[in-house]
């Protein structure tokens, strides 16, 4: 409800707005009065308590100023308050999304992106001691002031407020990860999940998928995806002409159908139900239920096939086998090494070319110093000390 005051002298009014922010000034007498000093109405409403600016006091005198020329002037604002500004929430700022800037990309991951849609994956996936969230403080606001100068206190603000869950921790105003791991932020509640769940497919739906800790796919991964673990994977489904590399085991419920373009590597055991047109490599055993067909396969430790065959292909088993059949009726070209170390064997393809050539070296060295040892008398100390050097270099 506003309020109106009347002056001393019952010639005026003074309205004070229902919030106390707008004073105006009126004429309460029924004719303009004559002789009417200024400062006589400046004292009036100063003894109202309310508080009058230049602005205020030049409203007052064009007001009188008004009234002396025999005019009933409208009423005029002689004091205005300022209103409260209220704080501004405090804000959650999310650290976890935001990207590399353009230059300081490195220029493989400007072309994947230019060239893959299989890499657009919505899973983000962190690093321990990365930073998650920043919580920022509420933005202070500012108190009002009504027309008589008391004090309007502002509308207060709330922290913001997140609820930390598994792997993260909060220090100050950051929340870090504490493992790596899969981020999930929702409904103010931040977490780490340190094994990925897929429930479906690997599709375009996930993109390819890089993960530091445990894979589980409920269905399948289809061709041309690449999953990657630091940990063991589990598809429930079968994997296609995919790319899969887990750091630990693997497990394809499944099966693989690898169509001659996929691509298979455990570092340690690797379980399937069968193993069809796929490159394979493990660092320890491999275990299959039905079938191996027409596969390149490397098992540095033992290939298991209890009731099924092994039929075409490349096979090297460091640790044995134990295969139920081995070929096929149909004459099948099927080749098996067993107790051969793949991984020595490469490294041997790869020196051996620069030993021989080495060697060659050698041979042309020698035959070119050692007849010049045979004439030492005639060879300057200079010319002896190299000699030796090179032949020292040749052995």
């Amino acid at each position: 409800m506003s309020l109106s005051l009347l002056t001393t002298d019952k010639l005026f009014m003074v309205n004070i707005s229902d919030d106390k922010l707008v004073a105006t000034l009126s004429l309460h007498a029924a004719e303009p009065p004559d002789n009417i000093a200024v400062e006589k109405i400046l004292n009036q409403i100063r003894s109202m308590k309310i508080i009058l600016d230049d602005e205020g006091k030049k409203a007052v005198e064009d007001f009188v100023a008004g009234l002396a020329r025999k005019e009933i002037p409208e009423s005029v604002v002689i004091a205005r308050g300022r209103k409260p500004e209220p704080d501004q929430p405090g804000k959650i700022e999310i650290l976890f999304l935001k990207p590399l800037e353009p230059d300081h990309q490195p220029e493989e991951s400007k072309e994947a992106s230019r060239q893959s849609h299989y890499d657009r994956s919505s899973i983000v996936v962190v690093k321990e001691g990365q930073k998650l969230l920043r919580l920022i403080p509420p933005a202070q606001g500012q108190n009002g002031v009504d027309v008589f100068g008391e004090e309007i206190p502002r509308k207060l603000a709330p922290e913001a407020q997140i609820h930390l869950g598994p792997n993260v921790r909060q220090e100050d105003d950051i929340v870090y990860a504490t493992c790596d791991g899969k981020v999930e932020y929702c409904n103010g509640k931040v977490w780490v999940d340190s094994m990925l769940e897929i429930p479906g497919n690997i599709d375009f739906s996930t993109g390819n998928i890089d993960f530091p800790g445990d894979i589980h796919v409920g269905k399948n991964v289809l061709d041309l995806f690449k999953v990657k673990s630091g940990a063991d994977i589990v598809v429930c489904g079968t994997a296609e002409a995919a790319e899969i590399y887990a750091q630990q085991d693997m497990v394809v419920t499944g099966g693989i159908a690898g169509k001659d373009k996929g691509i298979f590597s455990a570092g340690r055991d690797l379980k399937s139900k069968y193993i069809i047109n796929a490159k394979v490599w493990a660092g320890r055993n491999i275990e299959v239920t039905k079938e191996i067909v027409h596969c390149d396969l490397v098992c540095q430790g033992r290939l298991i096939i209890e009731n099924g065959n092994l039929i075409g292909g490349h096979t090297i088993a460091t640790g044995g086998a134990t295969v139920k059949t081995l070929g096929s009726e149909a004459n099948v070209k099927t080749i098996i090494e067993l107790g051969i170390d793949h991984e020595l064997r490469e490294q041997y393809r790869e020196f051996a070319p620069g030993i021989q050539q080495r060697r060659r070296k050698a041979e042309k060295l020698k035959q070119v110093v050692e007849p010049l040892l045979q004439r030492q008398k005639h060879l300057s100390p200079e010319q002896k000390e190299k000699a030796t050097e090179l032949l020292f270099q040749a052995n």
